[in-house]
């Protein structure tokens, strides 16, 4: 019988799946959106100071947070007790960057960048995902 630690943990890697996309598309336009001379909504959050911790992109710092949880949810897949300690510090992280930089892209930039929506989406799913492994 499948119990309810491997559900959360399809729901994580669907999300982070999800998310890992997302960051990957906003990576690959912040390393190109120097020499682009399309200006688009993404692209100017990406060159905008906001878009960097201590001179690295956000964007890069993001692909590394999904890449290092896609291999936590996978060596917990193998494990025959499931503990998602860590885990839920990650998320819960997550989730507090997701709302500050929403904050920043809404309503100090005034700027939307879908990009930015797929990978705050796939933020709150996964924080939704493990509220209600909690719950239960």
């Amino acid at each position: 019988m499948i119990n309810s630690e491997i559900f959360t943990l399809i729901a994580l890697g669907l999300a982070s799946i999800f998310g890992l996309q997302g960051a990957l598309k906003l990576a690959i336009n912040h390393y190109t959106s120097k020499v682009s001379k399309n200006q688009t909504s993404c692209n100017k959050i990406l060159l905008s100071k906001e878009a960097f911790f201590i001179k690295i992109p956000i964007a890069y710092l993001a692909v590394i947070f999904y890449v290092v949880l896609l291999l936590q949810i996978i060596i917990l897949s193998n494990e025959e007790d499931i503990y998602l300690y860590w885990i839920n510090i990650e998320i819960l992280f997550a989730v507090v960057a997701t709302f500050y930089y929403a904050f920043i892209m809404l309503l100090k930039l005034q700027i939307i960048c879908f990009g930015c929506l797929r990978i705050y989406f796939a933020n709150l799913l996964m924080g939704a995902s493990i509220i209600t492994y909690l719950l239960s």
